[in-house]
This record gives structure tokens, C-alpha cells and sequence, in this order.
């Protein structure tokens, strides 16, 4: 509501009759004890005077769309990392077909299919970790700059799938 973005307290008489009072809260606080403090300070003649309204309808849609984002953090996280392993695979095949000749040269000269296999996972191993680090890394710093920083937990999480 823009009409409550900033408020003014002002002195009444008696004369003056106020027919709506909004109260606002920062999110999180405790409605209940609002009322309570809202009501002591209107002190009414009767509590019958007063109609108090609670927007548990909002509080039930916070809730509800904060469900709904969080499935779709989780989706779009899933298909980020999906996409980013179907793109993995195809630099690795390609970097594969790329050393064929190189490859084999190694089985020539008496490697085993597994350590040549090793050698390989060993190199995407070690440029998948990396990429985890700086990215991760990349994404904490520019999350402080905009002074958003996710918890640790999510970073260590993230940076963790994107290496499997």
C-alpha cells in the first residue's frame, strides 16, 4: 500500500475521531503481542469498540508463495547442474576424440586401458574443481557485493553437485 510507506503521529484532541489505524510489523514479529501494544495505546472505552484484523491471509500466502519459490529454486538449480553435466560430457568426448592419436600412442606404449581412462577422469577432475572453487568462489563475492550472501552450507552444497 503506498499510502502507508511513511507515516506521521500526530497529536489528537478529544474531538477528533480516527476511524482506521493501520499497524505494521516487520516480518517475523509476533501479531499477538502488535494487538496487545496497538490496543494499550488506543485504549478504548470498550473492547467492543474496536475491531481488530490480522492478515493471517497474507501470513498463509508468504508462506505459500515462499513454498512455491523454493521449488523453484530447487528446479532451476537441477536443471542448471543437468545441463552442465550434458555439457561436461560433450567437452570430454570431444577432448578425447581430439587426442586420439596422442591416446593412442600411450596404449602403444604399453598403458592400460585404465590408466589412460585415469588419466582422463584426472584431468576433468581437476578442471571440474577448479571451476567449482573459482565459481563458487565468484558467486560468494559478488553475493557479499550485493549484500546477499547465501549460507555457507548452500555454497558448500552448490559446489558440491556441481562436481558430481
Amino acid at each position: 500500500m503506498p499510502e502507508l510507506e511513511s507515516g506521521v503521529v500526530a497529536a489528537a484532541t478529544t474531538a477528533d475521531v480516527a476511524r482506521t489505524l493501520y499497524v505494521t510489523s516487520e516480518p517475523g514479529r509476533d501479531v499477538a503481542r502488535v494487538q496487545q501494544i496497538a490496543l494499550s495505546i488506543v485504549a478504548p472505552a470498550a473492547l467492543n469498540d474496536v475491531s481488530v484484523q490480522a492478515p493471517d491471509i497474507l501470513a498463509g500466502l508468504q508462506d505459500s508463495v515462499g513454498e512455491d519459490l523454493g521449488t523453484f529454486a530447487g528446479n532451476l538449480l537441477l536443471i542448471v547442474l543437468s545441463g552442465g553435466a550434458v555439457l561436461t560430457v560433450m567437452v570430454v568426448s570431444a577432448d578425447v576424440l581430439v587426442r586420439r592419436s596422442d591416446l593412442g600412442r600411450r596404449r602403444a606404449l604399453g598403458a592400460s586401458r585404465q590408466a589412460v581412462a585415469l588419466l582422463i577422469m584426472t584431468q576433468t577432475a581437476a578442471a571440474a574443481g577448479t571451476g567449482a572453487i573459482l565459481g563458487t568462489a565468484i558467486g560468494a563475492l559478488a553475493g557479499a557485493t550485493w549484500a546477499t550472501t547465501p549460507p555457507a552450507v548452500f555454497l558448500i552444497g552448490t559446489a558440491t553437485l556441481s562436481l558430481l
